[in-house]
Parts: C-alpha cells; sequence; structure tokens
C-alpha cells in the first residue's frame, strides 16, 4: 500500500510548480494583451488575409483552403468568423481571439513537456524508460528522412 502512496503522490504536481505555472500564465497575458490594439502597428498581412477569410465565411462562402495564404488552419478561419459574428468585425476582436488561444497552450505545453520529461515509476521501484518513439524520431531528422521534401 504505502508503494501506491508514494506513485500516487509523485503524479500530482506540487504547489510551486502550480505557482510557477499560473505565474507564468499571468506574466504572459499581461506582455500578450498590453496595448493590444497598438502593438504590431497597422494591420499586418496574415492578419488581413485571415479577417477576410472570415468575411467570405460570413457571407456564405464555403472555405476549406484559404486562396490567401498557404497553411491557415480552417478551424481559426470559422473561429474568427464566429468572433466577428459575436463582437464585430475589428482588429480588436481578431488579436483577442489569438491571443486568448496563445495564452491556452501555455498550460498545455507545461503539461506535455512535464509527461514527455518525467520518469514513469514502477510499483517495483524500478525507473520507467523514456518514451520509445523520441530516439527513432531523433534517429530520422538526423538522417533527413523525416522532412524530405521530394
Amino acid at each position: 500500500m504505502k508503494q501506491q502512496e508514494v506513485i500516487q503522490k509523485s503524479k500530482s504536481p506540487s504547489y510551486g510548480i502550480i505557482l510557477l505555472l499560473i505565474t507564468a500564465v499571468v506574466v504572459a497575458a499581461f506582455f500578450r494583451f498590453y496595448k493590444l490594439d497598438q502593438i504590431p502597428p497597422g494591420f499586418t498581412f496574415d492578419e488581413a488575409s485571415h479577417a477576410l477569410d472570415a468575411l467570405d465565411i460570413l457571407s456564405g462562402e464555403l472555405i476549406l483552403v484559404s486562396t490567401r495564404l498557404r497553411q491557415t488552419p480552417t478551424g481559426y478561419m470559422y473561429l474568427l468568423a464566429g468572433a466577428f459574428q459575436f463582437f464585430g468585425k475589428t482588429i480588436l476582436v481578431q488579436r483577442t481571439l489569438t491571443a486568448v488561444f496563445g495564452l491556452s497552450l501555455i498550460p498545455v505545453n507545461f503539461v506535455a513537456v512535464r509527461t514527455l520529461l518525467t520518469k514513469r515509476r514502477r510499483p517495483g521501484g524500478a525507473g520507467g524508460s523514456p518514451p520509445r518513439f523520441l530516439p527513432h524520431l531523433n534517429d530520422a531528422t538526423h538522417r533527413g528522412t523525416l522532412f524530405n521534401e521530394e
């Protein structure tokens, strides 16, 4: 029973780590939302392209792939169209949507990295090994076989 209790306690993050995560999110939110309507000045090409795609969606067009930008996530275009519909068609609405989703990725990435970097403990006391896909991914990228464009 004691080994299982130790394992259960080690799985939950300490209060210090949680406080660090909350602090990081608050500081990031401050810097991300500070003068959101002024920085960057003007309306960038990417923002304009996303806004035009969202406006096309609001006018009734079905868009699966943007004709203006390559690699634009379809889900983002539809989320932006919904935000424009509910909150108005302004730069601030678009930048706020992007900032909120960007901030939400901080805890997601924290949990993902923590999961990958912590050792998995087994009841017998032996430490676990790192995830098996990492060495293969590393070998493939060094050989140049993973991201070859042919």
